[in-house]
């Protein structure tokens, strides 16, 4: 009757590798945050099925109200999504932005695309993470309008989730 749910919330640190994958425990890039999760729950998640969705740890909150058939408060801000239905029935997840901040980097991704900026949105870097999953190879210069609708999507989105809040450098 318990779902076991294990994940990290970060990339390796140290001397780890992240393989195949750019940064580590602190960066943006994806071997810092690209981790594998392992949802088990006896007679209500298939054993042996592998997933290749997004997802996120702010995930797990609507998902474990969702099971336990709890709902959110009306006016309660969840950023996750609940991934019940991919769990238990394989249901693909919604189409959706994913951003992320460290320090004063930012990211979003939109589909196979990832872009990192600094905070004040000059310095930004592109990725199509389907050809380029290392992240080696910026195509911001080659794409500028892609880039320049990401960079307004992650500009909203920052401003949104720092709107009456200090924010500081370390």
């Amino acid at each position: 009757n318990t779902l076991i749910f294990f994940a990290s919330d970060n990339g390796p640190a140290g001397l780890s590798t992240a393989g195949q994958f750019r940064g580590k425990k602190g960066t943006l890039y994806e071997g810092g945050h690209r981790v594998p999760a392992i949802a088990y729950w006896p007679g209500r998640i298939k054993a042996g099925v592998v997933s290749d969705e997004k997802a996120m740890t702010m995930d797990l909150l609507p998902t474990v109200a969702a099971l336990a058939g709890v709902s959110i408060s009306e006016g309660f801000l969840i950023d996750g999504i609940d991934l019940s239905g991919h769990l238990l029935e394989g249901t693909p997840l919604p189409d959706r932005l994913l951003y992320w901040q460290h320090n004063d980097s930012l990211a979003v991704r939109s589909g196979d695309y990832k872009l990192l900026a600094d905070r004040s949105f000059e310095k930004l870097e592109l990725y199509d993470l389907r050809s380029d999953p290392a992240e080696s190879r910026n195509l911001a210069p080659e794409r500028p309008e892609l880039a320049e609708q990401l960079v307004t999507e992650l500009r909203a989105w920052f401003e949104a989730v720092t709107k009456d809040v200090a924010i500081r450098s370390p």
